[in-house]
């Protein structure tokens, strides 16, 4: 198809146009509107965005005869004739240089044009007049001329007319394959490589997908560092504590967010750090609406007791006095700090009141082995922990079955106003102070029932000095300039009993019986019961008086062990019976290795 081709309706058309019935199918509709007489085939198959069905389209609407070309171009029809000629004329040429039956085109016209013979009134066959014009190969139709260039001597019989047939176009005779049979079917040439014409869903993905590249470098080379100093100062005035942002940049997976690394609030050693600040906005935000957060995610914070309020009245609700707000707030690795006492890492969520402020703060251990809730109340926060099958450490000795603690914190001091605590076969109940403002302090007041002695000691590491269970009384209090120095600087005093036990390392028994001056080492002496006031100095732990109660047997004395597990003291071992027998020892050695002495 010639895409240079211009049409314009007849006036079937143009009657087609205000009259639906005449042109029902849609397509011939559509590219009957588009034809104004101006637009060629290839502007109408641009527009149209369907070059195949503009094609058929014209071509059923020429052959209805509501369309034709326009005057002062070649029709279709006319252009087809022209190339026929063209195409007869070089065929022509190219037989006759190799044919000796061929004539002169001028003479086969001569001849074609002048009446036959008989006919003439003179009888006679002259040639044409010299002067006579004689036309050009290019002007004869294809069906006068012969490739032999002669006609035939005889008069074909008439053949009757065929029944006409509409008049059709260039096109219908394309489609419809109704051309004469002595009619060479030339195909248009087309003029150039037109590539197919995009559609609107194409251009629109195209632009779609230019703007998304743009924005990504938009976004990615944004100079963000350029308002880390505002943000600093915006975090320090909330805070009412210099603050400062390690880096900040923006992410996309797996959803856009804003991000924060390395941010500090507070000063070293009270400080509270945040390893990663992630805030994921709401479509509303990015829109260009209120700064709503649909999460606030912090991980790897490290919280000191007295940073938790402003970890909660910063990150927990929003901004007090301004429209930025979280929807939801998520802990990941949060360590807290209570008063000296560090909790391991664990993960949770903050949880709001109805007005959306700071409600309650909830966190647990990966294995949920320990959970801490803490709720808001006025400047403090009222904490719970509740714990089973838990280690201070992974490889910590102390290994807690189940634990409640209830406190108040209060800046950097916890009071614990409730504990039970179920360890070594036995349970603790009591109350305690972690923390204070002037130097770290722990204080408190302690009964345990049914402790494991046997446990007890391999839990510090003494190994197995004391078989039976413990029970006992004992005020503590401890103050020094460091945490790490508290154990060290602990006082107190209490009571403790062993029922059925036993003495391991020494034979009291033995050590009575022989009554030598040599130190009696090894044994052990079994007991029902054993007694003793304790007090804790900083330099020893005293037991006085020590009371040990074994059928006939009753020793009573004092026993002191200081730092360096050392042992000192003295002990009356009295035998009962009909000869009564007192024979008075003395301690030494050390606690793995104890010694009785005769005095």
């Amino acid at each position: 198809m010639d895409s240079s081709l211009i049409f314009e309706k007849t006036a079937a058309g143009e009657e087609a146009m205000h009259q639906r019935t005449r042109v029902v199918q849609r397509n011939q509709r559509m590219v009957l509107i588009l034809v104004d007489g101006k637009s060629s085939v290839a502007e109408l198959c641009t527009r149209a965005g369907n070059m195949e069905m503009v094609e058929r389209a014209l071509a059923e609407l020429e052959q209805g005869g509501f369309i034709q070309a326009r005057a002062e171009s070649a029709s279709a029809w006319e252009q087809r004739r022209q190339a026929v000629r063209e195409i007869g004329s070089a065929a022509l040429e190219q037989v006759s240089q190799f044919s000796t039956f061929s004539q002169k085109p001028a003479e086969t016209k001569a001849r074609r044009s002048d009446p036959p013979a008989a006919s003439r009134t003179d009888g006679s066959s002259s040639p044409p007049a010299a002067a006579r014009a004689e036309p050009g190969l290019a002007d004869l139709p294809v069906e006068d001329i012969s490739i032999f260039g002669l006609e035939p001597d005889f008069n074909p019989p008439p053949v009757a007319p065929a029944a006409a047939e509409p008049r059709g176009g260039f096109f219908s005779a394309l489609l419809t394959g109704k051309g004469s049979p002595d009619k060479v079917h030339i195909k248009p040439i087309r003029r150039g490589n037109r590539e197919p014409a995009l559609g609107w869903p194409a251009r629109i993905g195209l632009a779609a997908g230019a703007l998304a590249v743009l924005l990504g470098l938009l976004v990615f080379l944004f100079p963000y560092e350029r308002y880390r100093p505002e943000l600093e100062a915006s975090l320090s005035r909330l805070a009412g504590q210099p603050a400062t942002v390690g880096a900040l940049r923006v992410s996309f997976s797996p959803r856009p967010a804003l991000e924060l690394d390395n941010v500090r609030v507070g000063v070293d050693g009270h400080a509270l750090r945040i390893g990663a600040v992630r805030l994921v906005p709401t479509l509303s935000a990015l829109a260009g609406g209120d700064p709503v957060f649909r999460e606030l995610r912090i991980a790897g914070a490290s919280v000191p007791a007295e940073m938790l309020g402003v970890l909660a009245s910063v990150f927990g609700s929003g901004i007090s006095g301004s429209n930025l707000r979280f929807e939801r707030v998520i802990l990941e690795g949060l360590a807290l700090d209570l008063g000296g006492l560090t909790l391991p890492a664990m993960d949770g969520e903050v949880q709001r009141a109805a007005d959306g402020s700071f409600a309650t703060l909830n966190l647990q251990t990966p294995g949920h082995s320990l959970q801490l809730t803490a709720q808001a109340r006025d400047a403090a926060f009222a904490l719970t922990l509740e714990g089973s099958n838990w280690r201070l450490t992974n490889a910590s000795p102390w290994l807690f079955d189940s634990l409640v603690v209830k406190g108040v914190l209060q800046g950097r001091a916890f009071a614990i106003s409730e504990m039970e605590l179920r360890l070594l076969d036995g349970i603790v109940h009591g109350t305690a102070r972690v923390g204070g403002e002037a130097s770290p302090l722990l204080s408190g007041s302690i009964d345990f029932e049914r402790i494991s002695a046997r446990r007890f000691g391999q839990a510090l590491g003494l190994g197995e000095l004391l078989a039976g269970d413990i029970d006992g009384r004992l005020q503590f209090v401890a103050r020094a300039a460091e945490w790490s120095d508290l154990p060290a600087a602990l006082e107190g005093s209490g009571s403790v009993a062993v029922k059925r036990g036993s003495v391991i390392g020494i034979d009291l028994a033995e050590a009575a019986r022989r009554v030598s001056k040599k130190a009696v080492v090894g044994g052990s002496t079994r007991f029902e019961l054993l007694t003793a006031n304790l007090r804790l100095t900083p330099d020893l732990v005293r037991f006085n008086p020590l009371v040990v109660s074994s059928g006939l047997m009753q020793s009573v004395g004092r026993l002191d062990v200081d730092r360096q597990l050392r042992l000192s003291g003295a002990i009356d071992i009295e035998m009962k019976g009909t000869n009564r027998l007192r024979v008075p020892m003395s301690f030494a050695g050390t606690l793995r290795s104890p010694e009785l002495d005769l005095r």
